[in-house]
């Protein structure tokens, strides 16, 4: 069971940013992408999920991102999409039960860092 979880399609017009994308209205998709990353990363974005992972004892990859693996073979990964202007969140487990027991948990952290970094 997979829940990879994005607004890509309600974001983009034409391969332009529009008016939900706030400060990267009007971009061109690839070039908001590096704006995003750059942002994301002066923010310190990613290190904020690599440490609450860290601080859960989670075993974890950060070559892309911070890829969380439980023992289970269940998964979380948060990145920065490759091809999008956007995070791409990707949740994997063996059960919907289990799937969305993880997807609460990131998805709460997500939303406290963002809100301390707004």
């Amino acid at each position: 069971v997979v829940i990879d979880h994005h607004n890509y399609d309600t974001h983009i017009e034409k391969g332009i940013l529009n008016e939900h994308c706030l400060e990267f209205q009007g971009l061109e998709r690839l070039e908001a992408r590096e704006k995003i990353v750059a942002k994301l990363e002066s923010l310190g974005f990613i290190e904020k999920i690599e440490e609450y992972a860290k601080s859960m004892n989670y075993q974890m990859l950060t070559i892309d991102g911070v890829k969380v693996k439980f023992p289970d073979c269940s998964s979380a990964l948060v990145r920065a999409s490759n091809t999008t202007p956007c995070i791409t969140l990707r949740f994997e487990a063996k059960t919907q039960e289990r799937l969305q027991e993880i997807y609460n948990e990131f998805i709460t952290k997500l939303n406290e860092i963002i809100k301390e970094l707004a």
